[in-house]
């Protein structure tokens, strides 16, 4: 479950202001975030359905 202050801080990145201001940056979409688990970058956080998480556990360390 998401609480709500990180439902607020997620939705504040639509900005670039407050992107810039926490230095990430979002990717939506199944190939976009499959890239970006195969990249070096630093994943702060993955937000999916079970059914993505099941599809893609080779990638994903940990499945909630």
């Amino acid at each position: 479950m998401i609480s709500k202050a990180l439902l607020k801080q997620i939705s504040s990145y639509k900005q670039k202001k407050f992107r810039d201001e926490d230095n990430v940056f979002v990717v939506e979409g199944e190939k976009c975030v499959e890239e970006l688990m195969k990249s070096d970058f630093e994943i702060v956080n993955i937000f999916a359905t079970n059914e993505w998480f099941l599809k893609n556990k080779k990638y994903c360390s940990i499945v909630i």
